[in-house]
């Protein structure tokens, strides 16, 4: 997947300064069991699109069930994260999506990374 986003072109990624990198790790701690040995890098989001058709993308891995995809939300993703989070949760979980989505005319199946034709982003 790694050739279908666009990840980190025109340098559209962001780095962690000192302090945000301590709250993270703080953080990490306290939240986690997780043991953190060396920061490989300072990235702290990467702007990313998909090449297809430049919408979002969600939903379960077809290729990878353990793997739930949410990307693309661009400057929007602040306002949109907390239903498109809710969507999310329902598909990973193979549940019916809320009818409040439906009835509002949002076609999920023009999200879901299983739209994705892999052979023509891969171009």
């Amino acid at each position: 997947y790694d050739k279908i986003l666009e990840n980190g072109k025109d340098n559209n990624e962001s780095h962690a300064n000192q302090d945000e990198m301590q709250i993270v790790l703080e953080k990490i701690s306290k939240y986690t069991s997780f043991e953190i040995i060396k920061i490989a890098s300072k990235t702290a989001g990467i702007k990313s699109s998909i090449k297809q058709d430049r919408n979002i993308v969600m939903g379960c891995d077809p290729d990878h069930s353990n793997f739930v995809w949410i990307n693309g939300l661009s400057g929007w993703g602040v306002q949109t994260s907390p239903a498109y989070s809710e969507i999310v949760s329902y598909l990973a979980t193979n549940k019916d999506i809320p009818q409040k989505y439906t009835d509002s005319g949002l076609d999920i199946s023009k999200l879901l990374v299983s739209r994705l034709n892999r052979e023509e982003n891969l171009k």
